[in-house]
């Protein structure tokens, strides 16, 4: 599969609970779970840049921390719909640990897709498999890739009743067959 990072089109994915509107409060973020390695660097992709939106997911893997602002939302009284042309990789890690900071947004899901046209467009009748997502405490969640070797489209959606939502996207290569 090869991945352009030119895309311009907007990527609609319609999930039960996604998009709902609402109101929510601050961001807590904590340090990452005991079975996560401490990150020693850390790099921000926000490809909305701006604020008013939800806080972003932190994602710790290999020693690395991604703050990854969402590219589309609907948080606190406003709702944002984007595409992450140039979404961010991290790598082939055989783990990673995500933390939903937003206050309220309280559910999780995790797809992937290695259904990439050569353009970087994900083909119209691409399949996503969800891949599972283990609660851990203070808003982490550990994503374990059960999927062919390959490489990934991942799409982090948080979401909570009434509250709202946010999604963003990363690459990730899985090395060896892991589902």
């Amino acid at each position: 599969m090869n991945r352009h990072r030119g895309v311009s089109a907007v990527l609609v994915v319609i999930l039960p609970g996604v998009l709902a509107a609402g109101c929510a409060g601050g961001a807590q973020s904590v340090p990452p779970p005991a079975s996560a390695p401490e990150p020693t660097v850390t790099t921000t992709h926000d490809v909305i840049g701006r604020e008013g939106g939800p806080s972003p997911f932190r994602v710790v893997y290999d020693g690395q921390e991604l703050e990854l602002g969402p590219h589309t939302y609907c948080y606190t009284t406003e709702c944002v719909d984007g595409f992450d042309s140039d979404p961010p990789s991290v790598g082939s890690p055989s783990a990673i640990h995500v933390q939903v900071t937003a206050e309220g947004l309280d559910g999780f899901d995790v797809l992937a897709t290695d259904d990439v046209e050569a353009d970087g467009m994900i083909e119209e009748d691409g399949d996503w498999t969800s891949l599972p997502a283990e609660r851990q405490e203070d808003g982490w969640w550990l994503v374990t890739p059960e999927l062919p070797a390959g490489e990934y489209r991942v799409m982090l959606t948080a979401r909570g009743d009434g509250t709202g939502d946010m999604v963003a996207d990363l690459w990730w290569e899985v090395a060896a067959d892991a589902g």
